[in-house]
């Protein structure tokens, strides 16, 4: 059996992983699964296993994609990642990809990270949030329209029994997964607690993560939809700007350039509306068509990147 290199395992973890999914999205799958454990007919044992393996995956999936996206979006938590990238091995054709885009810098550190247990997840996250764990107790949501965050409750009732809990999650997932027991590692009554806590940390976790990143978020329409149009046009001034210096450069064909770039206007524009359609005639309809812009407008600021970063004889 061939083995295959880290940049091939990385450009398939991106693929099968597909858009993002992070906060709200896998809180819902948290949701679901206490759902589907409430409704199922006194939780045969093999569904009764699954939950906290399915609740151990979505907090890995959670971290490395937070983890990724910092890294991806900020030179100063890119600054920080020297300790999470010490065992990690960068062979040429994993340099080669990052050079030429196919993969990020968060890709790599996010892919590589250890997520198996509670201590690996708050290390992770200490390391690029200086102060993550004693943040965690406080942790409110932080909403634009609220003039004193600090009214509302804290997130995590009692912080320690719920680290306490995901510890366990973690240590059960790894004897369900790879020791098979003769009986089970936990009792039927502690899943109730299982689902809870782990949506109270993912929560508490995401609120923070929002509070470094972007400060206080909008909680009405109105304002949700007003943070999506800034947010957007944050990102085509930087497009803007990349063009401007590639044509400074004189390298390429200016009317080439110039269809290039009206063709890939267009394109944006319809891909929004395309995505915008399932809201369509709904308040949302402005908050979707411009996050939906401003993802492929990243997309086309790190190709343009590449025009301004490549080296002679890079194709």
């Amino acid at each position: 059996m061939i083995k295959r290199s880290a940049t091939d395992q990385i450009i398939a973890w991106k693929r099968r992983r597909g858009r993002s999914r992070i906060g709200a999205e896998l809180l819902e799958r948290v949701d679901d699964l206490a759902r589907a454990w409430n409704t199922h007919e006194r939780q045969a044992e093999d569904f009764t296993d699954f939950v906290p393996m399915r609740l151990s995956t979505i907090m890995e999936v959670y971290v490395r994609e937070t983890v990724r996206q910092a890294i991806d979006s900020d030179p100063k938590y890119a600054d920080r990642t020297e300790p999470l990238a010490k065992n990690f091995k960068l062979d040429f054709s994993l340099l080669k990809s990052l050079h030429g885009k196919l993969v990020t810098l968060g890709d790599i550190i996010a892919h590589s990270l250890p997520v198996s247990s509670l201590d690996h997840v708050v290390s992770t996250y200490e390391t690029l949030f200086p102060g993550f764990r004693k943040k965690l107790p406080e942790s409110r949501e932080r909403w634009t329209e609220d003039q004193n965050t600090q009214s509302l409750p804290p997130i995590l009732g009692e912080a320690e029994r719920t680290l306490s809990v995901i510890k366990r999650i973690f240590e059960v997932r790894h004897i369900v997964t790879h020791e098979m027991p003769k009986e089970r590692p936990y009792a039927v009554e502690e899943i109730a607690e299982f689902l809870t806590s782990t949506r109270d940390f993912l929560s508490a976790t995401d609120w923070i993560l929002i509070g470094e990143t972007k400060g206080d978020v909008p909680r009405t329409q109105m304002a949700m939809n007003m943070a999506a149009g800034e947010d957007l046009d944050v990102v085509v001034r930087e497009m803007e700007e990349a063009l401007v210096e590639i044509r400074a450069r004189g390298e390429l064909d200016e009317k080439k350039l110039a269809a290039s770039q009206a063709a890939w206007d267009a394109y944006a524009d319809s891909e929004a509306t395309l995505h915008a359609s399932l809201v369509e005639g709904g308040s949302m309809f402005p908050l979707i068509w411009a996050a939906s812009k401003a993802e492929v407008t990243r997309e086309r600021v790190n190709r343009l990147h590449w025009w301004l970063e490549r080296e002679e004889g890079d194709m």
